[in-house]
């Protein structure tokens, strides 16, 4: 978190032992629904929908407007969802809108966080905490994106 160590970056391997390079969405691309990869995703554009994948690098002016889950997220541009992953980044330029849940958690001085942080259990594996199908990725603004239903959490609460 304080050294200036370059992050390291991970490859995908396909079964016949070449690397695979990552997926591409450039910034001149908006793309409405959900993403799911095996491998890697550079994200440079816009997400309306969900992110599912291995690892996920949302580049300075990238949008996302959905929950993401995946290994590892490195986020320098928007999210606007719910986060879920083993490892998660906020660099300087970070705006998150949403709650995180993680194995381990590093935010850069002036990263913008609006939501809450929970670590996953220690003593449950994360394969089994963060599932590819994990349906329960909120979008902000009040419905659960997969099914366009109104979130749990937008129950009204009854005053006291």
């Amino acid at each position: 978190m304080f050294s200036k160590a370059k992050p390291q970056q991970t490859t995908t391997v396909r079964s016949s032992g070449q690397p695979v390079p990552p997926s591409i969405i450039s910034s001149n691309l908006v793309i409405t629904g959900n993403l799911e990869s095996d491998g890697d995703i550079q994200l440079d554009g816009q997400i309306n929908g969900d992110v599912r994948t291995n690892n996920l690098t949302v580049g300075e002016h990238a949008v996302v407007n959905g929950g993401v889950v995946a290994k590892t997220v490195m986020v320098a541009g928007t999210v606007n969802g719910e986060i879920k992953a083993e490892e998660v980044e906020l660099v300087s330029s970070a705006k998150v809108t949403g709650d995180i849940t993680h194995g381990s958690l590093s935010i850069q001085a002036g990263a913008f966080l609006q939501g809450l942080c929970k670590r996953l259990e220690d003593d449950v594996p994360v394969g089994e905490a963060i599932k590819p199908n994990d349906s329960n990725l909120k979008a902000v603004g009040g419905k659960d994106n997969m099914h366009g239903k109104p979130a749990a959490s937008d129950k009204p609460v009854a005053a006291e």
